[in-house]
């Protein structure tokens, strides 16, 4: 009789360190999702390190020219052929710069369109939106500054920001900004 309970405990404990250790699992897997990087912010940052890596190795931006002050451009076309080594006018030593992911659905990464020019896109779809400080005063103008609250000003060499689920980069309560 004794031997039978302490069997059925046995399988009882065995059961319940299964589903224990099956529990703990679960939540470090949910703890690890929460504080990772969101896909877009570490996209944004990747091609921030590359747009400065450029400007490390040729000792100025891509795309810079001598008159040039700060504008938004968008993440396709001449910009990544450059950054990717396929521009050979502004990338004569064909470093490469940047190597994005491959979008999926026409979502979260690199694609061509129709006509073959690269677009690098946020999980809505949308490219980003890029500011490069062209004129070298080390400021650039932020483009969220209608808001009181922020500096007229950012101390960067480069900010990009997607516009977020809406799609809209000048409806700012979703968007996502590099610089914050």
């Amino acid at each position: 009789m004794k031997k039978s309970h302490a069997l059925e405990w046995s399988i009882v404990g065995a059961v319940l360190a299964v589903g224990l250790a099956f529990a703990i699992q679960k939540q470090s897997s949910f703890v690890w999702r929460s504080n990772r990087t969101p896909p877009d912010k570490a996209t944004m940052k990747g091609l921030e390190i590359a747009i400065k890596g450029y400007q490390i190795e040729y000792n100025r931006y891509p795309l810079a020219t001598t008159e040039e002050k700060e504008s938004v451009m968008l993440s396709e076309g001449k910009l990544l052929k450059v950054l990717m080594a396929d521009d050979d006018e502004h990338n004569p030593r064909k470093v490469l710069f940047y190597d994005p992911i491959a979008a999926r659905d026409g979502k979260g990464g690199y694609l061509l369109d129709s006509a073959g020019a690269p677009s690098l896109v946020d999980f809505y779809g949308q490219p980003y939106r890029i500011c490069i400080d062209y004129d070298g005063d080390g400021e650039i103008i932020d483009p969220h500054s209608k808001d009181e609250k922020q500096p007229n000003t950012l101390s960067s060499g480069v900010i990009i920001w997607s516009g977020g689920k809406d799609g809209d980069p000048t409806t700012w309560k979703d968007n996502l900004l590099s610089w914050q």
